[in-house]
Protein backbone atom coordinates (compact mmCIF):
# COMPACT_ATOMS: atom_id res chain seq x y z
CA UNK A 1 0.00 0.00 0.00
CA UNK A 2 2.80 2.42 0.85
CA UNK A 3 4.51 1.65 -2.45
CA UNK A 4 1.33 2.40 -4.42
CA UNK A 5 0.88 5.74 -2.65
CA UNK A 6 4.51 6.68 -3.36
CA UNK A 7 4.45 5.84 -7.07
CA UNK A 8 2.47 8.89 -8.33
CA UNK A 9 4.77 11.21 -6.37
CA UNK A 10 7.81 9.48 -7.89
CA UNK A 11 6.43 9.93 -11.39
CA UNK A 12 5.66 13.60 -10.80
CA UNK A 13 9.19 14.22 -9.61
CA UNK A 14 10.93 12.55 -12.54
CA UNK A 15 8.52 12.93 -15.47
CA UNK A 16 7.54 16.23 -17.02
CA UNK A 17 3.90 16.57 -17.98
CA UNK A 18 4.73 19.15 -20.66
CA UNK A 19 6.14 18.34 -24.07
CA UNK A 20 8.21 20.44 -26.46
CA UNK A 21 8.42 19.36 -30.09
CA UNK A 22 11.78 19.62 -31.86
CA UNK A 23 12.11 18.90 -35.59
CA UNK A 24 15.00 17.06 -37.18
CA UNK A 25 15.32 17.68 -40.93
CA UNK A 26 17.93 15.82 -42.96
CA UNK A 27 18.49 13.70 -46.04
CA UNK A 28 17.05 10.30 -45.15
CA UNK A 29 16.46 8.79 -48.61
CA UNK A 30 18.42 8.47 -51.85
CA UNK A 31 22.15 8.12 -52.46
CA UNK A 32 23.11 10.88 -50.01
CA UNK A 33 21.02 9.51 -47.13
CA UNK A 34 23.66 7.81 -44.99
CA UNK A 35 24.91 11.02 -43.39
CA UNK A 36 21.36 12.07 -42.53
CA UNK A 37 20.59 8.69 -40.99
CA UNK A 38 23.73 8.85 -38.87
CA UNK A 39 22.66 12.29 -37.63
CA UNK A 40 19.09 11.15 -36.89
CA UNK A 41 20.35 8.17 -34.91
CA UNK A 42 22.74 10.26 -32.83
CA UNK A 43 19.97 12.72 -32.10
CA UNK A 44 17.60 9.95 -30.99
CA UNK A 45 20.14 8.76 -28.41
CA UNK A 46 20.53 12.33 -27.13
CA UNK A 47 16.76 12.77 -26.80
CA UNK A 48 16.47 9.46 -24.92
CA UNK A 49 19.12 10.64 -22.45
CA UNK A 50 17.53 14.08 -22.11
CA UNK A 51 14.08 12.71 -21.35
CA UNK A 52 15.46 10.16 -18.90
CA UNK A 53 17.11 13.01 -17.00
CA UNK A 54 13.97 15.17 -16.90
CA UNK A 55 13.82 16.89 -20.31
CA UNK A 56 14.98 20.40 -21.21
CA UNK A 57 13.92 23.42 -19.20
CA UNK A 58 10.86 21.78 -17.72
CA UNK A 59 9.63 19.89 -20.80
CA UNK A 60 9.95 16.40 -22.20
CA UNK A 61 11.29 16.48 -25.78
CA UNK A 62 9.32 14.97 -28.67
CA UNK A 63 11.49 14.50 -31.76
CA UNK A 64 9.68 14.78 -35.11
CA UNK A 65 11.66 13.60 -38.13
CA UNK A 66 11.49 14.97 -41.70
CA UNK A 67 13.26 13.94 -44.94
CA UNK A 68 14.50 16.79 -47.18
CA UNK A 69 15.52 14.23 -49.87
CA UNK A 70 18.64 16.35 -50.58
CA UNK A 71 16.40 18.67 -52.60
CA UNK A 72 16.49 22.43 -51.84
CA UNK A 73 12.86 22.98 -52.84
CA UNK A 74 11.69 20.17 -50.54
CA UNK A 75 13.93 21.43 -47.72
CA UNK A 76 12.50 24.92 -48.06
CA UNK A 77 8.92 23.63 -48.05
CA UNK A 78 9.45 21.40 -45.02
CA UNK A 79 11.09 24.14 -42.96
CA UNK A 80 8.36 26.63 -43.86
CA UNK A 81 5.72 24.11 -42.75
CA UNK A 82 7.56 23.46 -39.49
CA UNK A 83 7.74 27.19 -38.77
CA UNK A 84 4.00 27.53 -39.42
CA UNK A 85 3.29 24.76 -36.90
CA UNK A 86 4.99 26.75 -34.13
CA UNK A 87 8.02 24.58 -33.55
CA UNK A 88 10.81 26.52 -31.86
CA UNK A 89 13.81 24.41 -32.87
CA UNK A 90 15.00 22.67 -36.04
CA UNK A 91 18.06 20.42 -35.83
CA UNK A 92 19.39 20.26 -39.41
CA UNK A 93 20.29 20.11 -42.16
CA UNK A 94 23.25 17.85 -42.94
CA UNK A 95 24.50 19.81 -45.97
CA UNK A 96 25.05 23.52 -46.46
CA UNK A 97 22.91 23.58 -49.60
CA UNK A 98 19.87 22.26 -47.69
CA UNK A 99 20.49 24.57 -44.71
CA UNK A 100 20.69 27.54 -47.06
CA UNK A 101 17.31 26.62 -48.57
CA UNK A 102 15.76 26.04 -45.16
CA UNK A 103 17.00 29.36 -43.78
CA UNK A 104 15.33 31.18 -46.65
CA UNK A 105 12.03 29.58 -45.61
CA UNK A 106 12.29 30.53 -41.93
CA UNK A 107 13.68 34.05 -42.35
CA UNK A 108 11.90 36.49 -39.99
CA UNK A 109 10.04 33.64 -38.29
CA UNK A 110 10.25 32.65 -34.64
CA UNK A 111 12.28 29.48 -35.04
CA UNK A 112 15.95 28.60 -34.42
CA UNK A 113 17.95 26.23 -36.63
CA UNK A 114 20.90 24.34 -35.13
CA UNK A 115 22.99 22.55 -37.76
CA UNK A 116 25.29 19.62 -36.99
CA UNK A 117 27.18 19.60 -40.28
CA UNK A 118 26.74 22.72 -42.45
CA UNK A 119 30.10 24.38 -43.12
CA UNK A 120 29.61 26.84 -46.00
CA UNK A 121 31.24 30.23 -45.44
CA UNK A 122 28.17 31.76 -47.05
CA UNK A 123 26.32 31.07 -43.81
CA UNK A 124 28.92 32.80 -41.60
CA UNK A 125 28.90 36.12 -39.80
CA UNK A 126 25.16 36.67 -40.08
CA UNK A 127 22.85 37.92 -37.35
CA UNK A 128 20.15 35.33 -37.96
CA UNK A 129 18.45 32.42 -36.20
CA UNK A 130 21.16 29.93 -37.14
CA UNK A 131 23.60 28.12 -34.85
CA UNK A 132 26.10 25.47 -35.93
CA UNK A 133 28.48 23.22 -34.05
CA UNK A 134 31.23 23.11 -36.69
CA UNK A 135 32.99 26.16 -38.15
CA UNK A 136 32.83 27.33 -41.73
CA UNK A 137 35.04 25.55 -44.27
CA UNK A 138 37.59 28.34 -44.70
CA UNK A 139 40.05 27.05 -42.12
CA UNK A 140 39.84 23.51 -43.55
CA UNK A 141 40.45 24.76 -47.08
CA UNK A 142 43.38 26.95 -46.07
CA UNK A 143 45.02 24.28 -43.91
CA UNK A 144 44.83 21.69 -46.68
CA UNK A 145 45.99 24.22 -49.28
CA UNK A 146 49.04 25.23 -47.22
CA UNK A 147 50.09 21.61 -47.02
CA UNK A 148 49.60 21.20 -50.79
CA UNK A 149 51.67 24.31 -51.47
CA UNK A 150 54.46 23.32 -49.07
CA UNK A 151 54.56 19.87 -50.67
CA UNK A 152 55.15 21.43 -54.10
CA UNK A 153 51.80 20.74 -55.75
CA UNK A 154 51.33 23.31 -58.52
CA UNK A 155 49.10 21.50 -61.03
CA UNK A 156 45.87 20.64 -59.25
CA UNK A 157 42.77 19.24 -60.95
CA UNK A 158 39.60 20.14 -59.02
CA UNK A 159 36.49 17.94 -59.09
CA UNK A 160 33.44 19.20 -57.22
CA UNK A 161 29.89 18.10 -56.62
CA UNK A 162 26.89 20.10 -57.78
CA UNK A 163 24.65 18.75 -55.00
CA UNK A 164 26.45 20.78 -52.30
CA UNK A 165 27.79 23.68 -54.33
CA UNK A 166 27.28 26.21 -51.50
CA UNK A 167 30.02 24.37 -49.61
CA UNK A 168 32.26 23.41 -52.55
CA UNK A 169 32.45 26.83 -54.21
CA UNK A 170 33.68 28.60 -51.07
CA UNK A 171 36.12 25.77 -50.30
CA UNK A 172 37.65 26.11 -53.78
CA UNK A 173 37.93 29.89 -53.41
CA UNK A 174 39.87 29.75 -50.15
CA UNK A 175 41.96 26.79 -51.31
CA UNK A 176 43.03 28.56 -54.52
CA UNK A 177 43.63 31.85 -52.68
CA UNK A 178 46.18 29.99 -50.57
CA UNK A 179 47.86 27.93 -53.32
CA UNK A 180 47.61 30.62 -55.99
CA UNK A 181 45.08 30.71 -58.81
CA UNK A 182 47.59 29.43 -61.36
CA UNK A 183 47.87 26.17 -59.37
CA UNK A 184 44.35 25.15 -60.45
CA UNK A 185 44.65 23.51 -63.86
CA UNK A 186 40.98 22.80 -64.44
CA UNK A 187 37.68 22.41 -62.59
CA UNK A 188 35.02 19.82 -63.36
CA UNK A 189 31.53 20.21 -61.88
CA UNK A 190 29.55 16.96 -61.74
CA UNK A 191 26.22 15.77 -60.40
CA UNK A 192 26.88 12.05 -59.91
CA UNK A 193 29.72 9.59 -60.39
CA UNK A 194 28.05 7.79 -63.29
CA UNK A 195 29.92 6.21 -66.19
CA UNK A 196 29.76 9.37 -68.31
CA UNK A 197 31.21 11.51 -65.50
CA UNK A 198 33.99 9.04 -64.73
CA UNK A 199 34.93 8.81 -68.42
CA UNK A 200 35.19 12.61 -68.61
CA UNK A 201 37.31 12.76 -65.45
CA UNK A 202 39.70 10.14 -66.82
CA UNK A 203 39.88 11.91 -70.18
CA UNK A 204 40.68 15.26 -68.60
CA UNK A 205 43.22 13.66 -66.27
CA UNK A 206 45.05 12.17 -69.26
CA UNK A 207 45.12 15.52 -71.06
CA UNK A 208 46.03 17.69 -68.06
CA UNK A 209 48.49 15.35 -66.33
CA UNK A 210 47.96 17.02 -62.92
CA UNK A 211 50.33 16.49 -59.99
CA UNK A 212 47.34 16.18 -57.62
CA UNK A 213 43.55 16.19 -57.32
CA UNK A 214 41.22 18.16 -55.06
CA UNK A 215 37.92 16.25 -54.88
CA UNK A 216 34.94 17.81 -53.08
CA UNK A 217 32.01 15.43 -52.77
CA UNK A 218 30.43 12.89 -50.42
CA UNK A 219 32.37 9.96 -49.02
CA UNK A 220 30.50 7.45 -51.17
CA UNK A 221 31.05 9.37 -54.42
CA UNK A 222 34.68 10.06 -53.57
CA UNK A 223 35.22 6.33 -53.11
CA UNK A 224 33.94 5.65 -56.63
CA UNK A 225 36.16 8.36 -58.17
CA UNK A 226 39.25 7.21 -56.24
CA UNK A 227 38.78 3.63 -57.39
CA UNK A 228 38.42 4.74 -61.01
CA UNK A 229 41.51 6.98 -60.91
CA UNK A 230 43.73 4.39 -59.23
CA UNK A 231 42.60 1.51 -61.43
CA UNK A 232 43.47 3.53 -64.54
CA UNK A 233 46.95 4.37 -63.29
CA UNK A 234 46.50 7.84 -61.79
CA UNK A 235 48.46 7.65 -58.53
CA UNK A 236 48.85 11.38 -57.87
CA UNK A 237 48.12 12.85 -54.44
CA UNK A 238 44.42 13.26 -53.65
CA UNK A 239 43.14 16.03 -51.37
CA UNK A 240 39.56 16.05 -50.11
CA UNK A 241 37.38 18.08 -47.78
CA UNK A 242 36.61 16.99 -44.24
CA UNK A 243 32.97 16.52 -45.25
CA UNK A 244 33.92 13.25 -46.97
CA UNK A 245 35.71 11.84 -43.91
CA UNK A 246 33.10 9.29 -42.95
CA UNK A 247 32.33 5.58 -42.86
CA UNK A 248 30.97 5.58 -46.42
CA UNK A 249 34.39 6.54 -47.74
CA UNK A 250 36.27 3.98 -45.68
CA UNK A 251 33.81 1.18 -46.38
CA UNK A 252 33.60 1.76 -50.14
CA UNK A 253 37.08 2.99 -51.07
CA UNK A 254 39.11 0.39 -49.18
CA UNK A 255 42.77 0.46 -50.25
CA UNK A 256 42.03 3.21 -52.80
CA UNK A 257 41.66 5.77 -50.01
CA UNK A 258 45.28 5.23 -48.92
CA UNK A 259 47.24 8.47 -48.68
CA UNK A 260 44.33 10.93 -49.09
CA UNK A 261 44.99 14.17 -47.20
CA UNK A 262 42.36 16.42 -45.62
CA UNK A 263 41.75 18.69 -42.67
CA UNK A 264 38.94 18.62 -40.13
CA UNK A 265 37.72 20.37 -36.99
CA UNK A 266 37.32 17.11 -35.10
CA UNK A 267 40.06 15.19 -33.33
CA UNK A 268 39.23 11.69 -34.56
CA UNK A 269 41.56 10.20 -31.97
CA UNK A 270 39.51 11.54 -29.04
CA UNK A 271 38.94 8.81 -26.46
CA UNK A 272 36.78 10.10 -23.61
CA UNK A 273 34.55 8.12 -21.28
CA UNK A 274 31.55 10.13 -22.52
CA UNK A 275 32.21 9.34 -26.20
CA UNK A 276 32.84 5.67 -25.43
CA UNK A 277 29.52 5.37 -23.58
CA UNK A 278 27.77 6.99 -26.55
CA UNK A 279 29.40 4.56 -28.99
CA UNK A 280 28.28 1.61 -26.89
CA UNK A 281 24.69 2.90 -26.79
CA UNK A 282 24.72 3.53 -30.52
CA UNK A 283 26.07 0.08 -31.35
CA UNK A 284 23.52 -1.56 -29.07
CA UNK A 285 20.58 0.37 -30.57
CA UNK A 286 21.50 0.49 -34.26
CA UNK A 287 23.89 -2.46 -34.73
CA UNK A 288 26.74 -0.40 -36.17
CA UNK A 289 29.36 2.11 -35.10
CA UNK A 290 28.36 5.80 -35.18
CA UNK A 291 29.74 8.34 -37.64
CA UNK A 292 31.28 11.63 -36.56
CA UNK A 293 27.99 13.16 -37.77
CA UNK A 294 26.17 11.12 -35.11
CA UNK A 295 28.31 12.72 -32.42
CA UNK A 296 27.79 16.20 -33.88
CA UNK A 297 24.02 15.72 -33.96
CA UNK A 298 24.12 14.64 -30.31
CA UNK A 299 26.12 17.77 -29.45
CA UNK A 300 23.66 19.95 -31.42
CA UNK A 301 20.82 19.32 -29.00
CA UNK A 302 23.06 19.10 -25.93
CA UNK A 303 24.21 22.71 -26.41
CA UNK A 304 20.53 23.62 -26.28
CA UNK A 305 19.95 21.68 -23.06
CA UNK A 306 23.06 23.00 -21.29
CA UNK A 307 22.44 26.62 -22.29
CA UNK A 308 18.75 26.70 -21.38
CA UNK A 309 19.32 25.06 -18.02
CA UNK A 310 22.40 27.11 -17.14
CA UNK A 311 20.41 30.28 -17.84
CA UNK A 312 17.38 28.90 -15.95
CA UNK A 313 15.00 29.26 -18.88
CA UNK A 314 11.73 27.45 -19.40
CA UNK A 315 11.88 26.20 -23.01
CA UNK A 316 8.10 26.35 -23.35
CA UNK A 317 7.92 30.02 -22.35
CA UNK A 318 11.27 31.32 -23.63
CA UNK A 319 11.39 33.29 -26.87
CA UNK A 320 13.67 32.29 -29.75
CA UNK A 321 15.80 35.33 -29.03
CA UNK A 322 16.22 34.25 -25.40
CA UNK A 323 17.14 30.70 -26.42
CA UNK A 324 19.74 31.87 -28.93
CA UNK A 325 21.13 34.38 -26.44
CA UNK A 326 21.45 31.63 -23.82
CA UNK A 327 23.66 29.60 -26.20
CA UNK A 328 25.81 32.61 -27.06
CA UNK A 329 26.08 33.61 -23.39
CA UNK A 330 27.25 30.15 -22.38
CA UNK A 331 29.74 30.25 -25.29
CA UNK A 332 32.07 27.39 -24.30
CA UNK A 333 31.14 23.72 -24.60
CA UNK A 334 32.93 20.44 -23.99
CA UNK A 335 30.88 17.58 -25.43
CA UNK A 336 31.31 14.36 -27.42
CA UNK A 337 33.29 16.06 -30.19
CA UNK A 338 35.59 17.92 -27.82
CA UNK A 339 35.86 21.58 -26.85
CA UNK A 340 34.42 24.38 -28.98
CA UNK A 341 32.84 27.79 -28.61
CA UNK A 342 29.91 29.63 -30.20
CA UNK A 343 30.55 33.26 -31.15
CA UNK A 344 28.17 36.24 -31.23
CA UNK A 345 26.85 35.29 -34.68
CA UNK A 346 26.15 31.68 -33.69
CA UNK A 347 29.17 30.30 -35.59
CA UNK A 348 31.33 27.60 -34.02
CA UNK A 349 35.05 28.01 -33.40
CA UNK A 350 37.32 24.97 -33.18
CA UNK A 351 40.92 23.93 -33.74
CA UNK A 352 41.75 22.54 -37.20
CA UNK A 353 43.58 19.20 -37.60
CA UNK A 354 45.41 17.86 -40.67
CA UNK A 355 45.13 14.14 -41.50
CA UNK A 356 46.40 11.48 -43.88
CA UNK A 357 44.45 8.26 -44.42
CA UNK A 358 46.76 5.34 -43.68
CA UNK A 359 45.70 1.70 -43.48
CA UNK A 360 42.06 2.64 -42.97
CA UNK A 361 42.73 5.18 -40.20
CA UNK A 362 42.94 8.97 -39.94
CA UNK A 363 46.53 9.76 -38.91
CA UNK A 364 47.39 13.23 -37.68
CA UNK A 365 50.04 15.18 -39.61
CA UNK A 366 52.23 17.56 -37.63
CA UNK A 367 49.89 17.91 -34.62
Amino acid sequence: MRFNNFLPVFLLLFCSCREEKIAFVGTLSGTASKTGLYAKNGLEIAVDEINTSGGIGGSRIVLDIFDDKNNPSIAEGIDYGIAMKNYKIIIGHNTSEMSKAGLKAIANKQILMISPYSASDGLSGLNDNFIRVIPASRSQAETTARYAKQSGHKRIYVLYDKTNIAYSSTFIKYFSDETGNTSILHKTLFESADEKTLTEILRQSSILNPDSFLILTSGRTLAVICQSLRKYGFHQQIFMSGAAANEELMENAGKYSEGIIFSHFINFNIDSEQSNVFREKYLSKFGEQPSIVSLLAYDSIMILKQSIEENKLDIADASIGEIKESIIRKKNFNLLTGSFSINLNGDAERKTYLYRISKGKYVLIGN
